[in-house]
């Protein structure tokens, strides 16, 4: 069933890929997060994390979040980043990527989060230690697997695009579980919806219409 649901994924990812979602979610779904976050903790969940771009742009939006408010050392920060093809999970463990991977990074984040090594062709940029121990990547299947749970942001961007409405109607069940509604934060792809069934579960916000609340149901 893994390799069947593999083939029918999309592993194209990028840093910043689709700059206006992240754009939201740095300026209002992270603010929240923490604002409503218990016990100085915060947890997130990117479903489909592929190589690890989205996991790792993530976790940079949430380093200079706290960063320009100097709160570093008094949060605990986890990010659950898992995918069921486990070549591109041990990919994103390494945390090395070709340095044009760094397209969308401006001078500033790749300087603060990356360390490259090599020359030419060969060059290459390695995730800071400080950003690579916020994560935990791992294998899990979102159609057989348990959510993992008490998550206050969830990120499954692209994962359900080829997928009936039945198994999308499951998934975002899960994925609705998985929160802390209702301050619980969804960010899907720019094609996807919470619909399917599910529409009771999230309110979109206004700024972007595929990011989304966990409601109280």
């Amino acid at each position: 069933v893994d390799s069947l649901v593999s083939k029918l994924l999309i592993n194209v990812t990028s840093f910043f890929r689709d700059p206006e979602t992240w754009r939201v979610v740095a300026q209002e779904v992270i603010p929240s997060v923490f604002l409503s976050a218990d016990s100085f903790e915060v947890r997130v969940w990117v479903a489909g994390c592929s190589t690890g771009e989205e996991a790792f742009t993530l976790g940079m939006l949430i380093l200079e979040h706290l960063r320009t408010r100097q709160q570093k050392e008094a949060w605990t920060v986890r990010i659950f980043a898992t995918d069921i093809d486990n070549a591109a999970l041990e990919y994103a463990r390494q945390g090395r990527y070709p340095r044009e991977a760094a397209g969308e990074l401006t001078p500033a984040l790749r300087d603060r989060y990356f360390i490259e090594s090599g020359s030419g062709s060969s060059a290459m940029l390695e995730v800071v230690p400080a950003l690579r121990h916020l994560m935990v990547f791992v294998p899990h299947n979102l159609l057989s697997n348990p959510p993992f749970i008490s998550m206050n942001l969830v990120c499954c961007r692209n994962v359900m695009i080829f997928l009936k409405r039945e198994a999308k109607a499951t998934i975002l069940g899960q994925l609705h579980r998985s929160l802390n509604a209702p301050h619980g934060f969804l960010v899907l792809g720019n094609s996807e919806q919470a619909g399917h069934g599910n529409e009771d579960l999230f309110e979109a916000l206004p700024a972007c219409k595929h990011i989304y609340r966990s409601t109280g149901v």
